[in-house]
């Protein structure tokens, strides 16, 4: 009768340490992207003041340099995930561009897909919602919310 109580039990295990396997192999774990290696990093967005320039005065805008080194900066964690994605999916090719809205915090508040031509709505959501994890730096507090457009493309 004991032996019988067990037998349940253990199956349950080891059906939740399989689950939880596949359920890392459909949806990647979201994390901060670490910085390349080699690769200059920014400073915190969130223990820096806002920017100001030569003459004293505080930016309101973020320069095309400084936007184009946080994409840099996060492509390496963008690459893992077409990886994974194409290990499940080895046709997985296309080109996706997104709209992304910085607020003066250095905080991404919005990533809309304006054109994709992926035929996996589960990999370009999945870039949508790294996307969001990125910072820049912060600028003047009053200063409007700033749109860049982010282009991937990914071949096999």
């Amino acid at each position: 009768m004991k032996m019988m109580m067990k037998a349940p039990i253990l199956t349950v295990l080891i059906l939740f340490g399989f689950s939880s396997v596949f359920a890392q192999l459909k949806a990647p774990p979201l994390s901060q992207p670490k910085p390349v290696p080699g690769k200059e990093t920014l400073p915190d967005p969130s223990k820096t003041k806002p920017k100001k320039d030569k003459k004293g005065q505080t930016v309101t805008q973020r320069d095309a340099n400084e936007l184009s080194q946080v994409v840099a900066l996060n492509d390496q964690d963008i690459r893992l995930l077409f990886e994974s994605y194409k290990q499940r999916d080895p046709n997985l090719s296309g080109k996706v561009e997104f709209l992304v809205t910085i607020n003066p915090d250095g905080k991404v508040t919005n990533v809309k897909t304006i054109q994709s031509k992926l035929k996996n709505p589960a990999f370009v959501k999945s870039l949508s919602t790294r996307i969001k994890l990125w910072k820049f730096s912060k600028i003047a507090p009053k200063s409007a919310n700033q749109t860049i457009k982010v282009p991937y493309v990914f071949s096999r």
